[in-house]
Formats: structure tokens, C-alpha cells, sequence
């Protein structure tokens, strides 16, 4: 089901593995079109001791609940050791 003027949060490492934990750089926001269609431009994250690249994201529509999640690349090397796609 389509979320139109819903707002996608996303951040992620640097190309080494670090985050910008002092300022908003490789963070930011935006809102879904009528049609609930999001896009984005950005790096590819590095991985990171016990990581593999991915990028965090938040979803919520208009007074409703928030949906935090993180989205991996398929086939990447690193994703069977994740700690948090193996855990569980």
C-alpha cells in the first residue's frame, strides 16, 4: 500500500566505515510524493567491525507509528557475518 507524504529518514557510514557522529553529513530526509515513491543519491557505505554495508532508515506517515529498519546490499560479501542478520 502506497504511503504518500510520508517521511524517509536515512543515514549511514562513510566510505570508510565511520559516521559523522559531531554533524549531519550522509544524513537527511525527505517526504514520499502523492504516490508514496521515495529516491535517493548518495555513497556506498563502508563496512564496519561486525557491519556490512547498509544503510539505516525511518519511515513514518502522518501521526502514525515509526518504522526504523536497514537496508543491505544483495550478494555482499559480508552480509552471513552481520551481527544483525544473523542474530536471532
Amino acid at each position: 500500500m502506497p504511503l504518500p507524504q510520508t517521511i524517509v529518514q536515512i543515514w549511514h557510514a562513510d566510505e570508510t566505515g565511520a559516521y559523522d557522529t559531531a554533524g549531519y553529513r550522509l544524513r537527511g530526509y525527505q517526504f514520499t510524493d502523492r504516490g508514496g515513491r521515495w529516491s535517493f543519491s548518495t555513497i556506498v557505505p563502508g563496512a564496519y567491525a561486525g557491519r556490512t554495508r547498509h544503510y539505516h532508515v525511518k519511515v513514518q506517515k502522518p501521526s502514525g507509528r515509526i518504522l526504523t529498519t536497514q537496508l543491505y546490499f544483495p550478494d555482499e560479501p559480508l552480509n552471513g557475518r552481520d551481527v544483525c542478520l544473523t542474530e536471532g
